[in-house]
């Protein structure tokens, strides 16, 4: 979704992407995140990013 319109998506948008709720999509972003797969600036939206 960057590539399409130059920056990540928010996490609702994640969230109806993959027809899931938000608190699971961000459930499963903090797991990815410890796990050292994903990075993103605290209070910051749209900040999620690869490794």
């Amino acid at each position: 979704m960057t590539d399409d319109v130059g920056y990540p998506p928010s996490i609702r948008e994640i969230a109806d992407a993959v027809a899931l709720s938000v608190s699971t999509v961000v459930y499963h972003l903090q797991a990815l995140e410890r796990h050292g797969v994903v990075t993103h600036s605290p209070h910051r939206s749209r900040s999620y990013q690869v490794r």
